[in-house]
């Protein structure tokens, strides 16, 4: 319910659901069952002249207060 409120409202193109405890973000896409990434997130803005890619081993030690 959510999820497509983000998509249809407020039109995100985008939604990451993170989950910690299993350190993984789910991604959902349109009409298909959300893939889960483990290693690296990336994510290209429009007009943007590269990708964002975000190390998530390295992002969940760090939000999690471990030492790297």
């Amino acid at each position: 319910m959510k999820l497509d409120a983000y998509r249809k409202r407020v039109r995100v193109p985008v939604v990451w659901i993170v989950d910690h405890k299993p350190r993984e973000v789910h991604v959902p896409e349109d009409g298909r069952a959300p893939h889960v990434e483990r290693a690296t997130l990336e994510w290209h803005a429009p007009g943007a002249p590269e990708p964002l890619r975000i190390d998530l081993p390295s992002l969940f030690r760090e939000a999690l207060g471990e030492p790297g």
